[in-house]
């Protein structure tokens, strides 16, 4: 997240319709993550200043409960949480319902599921 907004954002042939593709990179920013100051709040802080630019901003987030995802829903003021009818997919939501929960109380009380 080093890098300015509008230098990685890519126009798309869907009108109104921005993209800011994954890196490889993303990993090590994890890794950067864990020592970070105000870990939680980076992507948060990396989006307030184009907020206003857009109606929506969708972020797709890992499907694992890392510092990556848990900047994503502090950031985030929905969650929509696409899943397959299975048992184990149906664990795994209770454990994210649980994780949001928590989020509520102490980072963003904003996320609706």
């Amino acid at each position: 997240m080093h890098e300015p907004f509008d230098r990685i954002v890519q126009k798309s042939q869907v009108a109104n319709l921005d993209v800011l593709p994954a890196d490889k990179n993303l990993a090590g920013a994890a890794v950067e993550l864990v020592t970070a100051e105000s870990r939680e709040y980076k992507l948060q802080a990396y989006l307030q200043p184009v907020r206003e630019k857009y109606n929506f901003i969708v972020l797709d987030c890992p499907p694992a409960l890392d510092l990556l995802t848990l900047n994503g829903l502090v950031a985030a003021d929905a969650v929509l949480v696409p899943i397959q009818c299975e048992y184990l997919a149906l664990e795994g939501v209770s454990e994210l319902l649980d994780t949001l929960m928590r989020i509520r109380r102490t980072l963003n009380p904003k996320p609706r599921d």
